[in-house]
């Protein structure tokens, strides 16, 4: 379940779902966070993330 998390919370932050704050702990919108506690236990949700972050790994190569 720890490399589950891991993956998670590196496709939240390459997706843009985690956004930095200078104040304190990182920000998630709330549908955010409940997408990533039910990819936690839920396989379709966990490739759905998977694919999103595919998408923006390639928009980041086109970009370059």
């Amino acid at each position: 379940m720890n490399e589950r998390l891991k993956e998670i919370i590196k496709i939240a932050y390459k997706i843009d779902w985690i956004k930095l704050n200078p104040n304190g702990y990182p920000l998630m919108q709330l549908s955010e966070v409940e997408k990533c506690m039910i990819a936690m236990n839920d396989d379709f949700e966990l490739n759905a993330m998977r694919k999103w972050y595919e998408k923006a790994k390639s928009k980041d190569k086109e970009e370059k």
